[in-house]
């Protein structure tokens, strides 16, 4: 089922993604957060683990460090708070909202440890026309790519059996077949 389906990441990478979290890996990601994000459900806000490193650091470090190595047992790290925020002065539907979650500190420092070591190896798993999460591709890319594949389609001659297609992405998560998913990733 999955035969077209390029290959994952090599041996290196694996090892780089599964290694002991480092005290530091988690320093890192704590400092490189916003000081005073809006709080998630445990009431704290980066500036907290920053201002108490000393104190609280070791702390912190023990829980992620864990959570990499035997998933989450403490559930409470996965819990959120969504909020919504309007788009427009008068909303009355609710497309005329903006959902955002409010994750725990330790969730996102996990969330930023994961980040930091899939960074190296995101050209080995996006394909060279995913615009998304790269550094250095965007939309402006994209927009000069369909019109070279416009321009290739409607020179004379190579329009034959030659098809443009544009696809809207948009809530493109709110119709994917979860089994499928779910047995790709397991």
């Amino acid at each position: 089922m999955l035969n077209g389906v390029p290959p994952g990441l090599g041996v290196e990478a694996q090892s780089a993604l599964t290694a002991p979290v480092t005290k530091e890996e988690v320093r890192r990601a704590v400092m490189s957060m916003k000081s005073y994000k809006a709080p998630g459900p445990d009431g704290f806000q980066p500036f907290f683990f920053k201002q108490y490193w000393p104190i609280v650091g070791d702390e912190l470090w023990r829980t992620v460090k864990d959570a990499f190595r035997f998933g989450f047992s403490e559930v409470s790290l996965l819990e959120t708070q969504m909020v919504l925020i309007p788009k427009v002065d008068h909303p009355v539907s609710l497309k005329d909202f903006r959902p955002i979650s409010l994750c725990n500190v330790a969730w996102k420092v996990i969330s930023k440890v994961l980040v930091a070591r899939l960074r190296p190896f995101l050209q080995d798993v996006i394909g060279p026309f995913q615009g998304s999460f790269i550094p250095g591709r965007g939309t402006r890319d994209h927009s000069i790519i369909a019109q070279e594949a416009f321009h290739f389609v409607r020179k004379e001659g190579s329009g034959v059996g030659s098809l443009a297609l544009k696809i809207d992405l948009e809530k493109a998560y709110d119709r994917v077949r979860w089994d499928f998913l779910e047995s790709t990733l397991a």
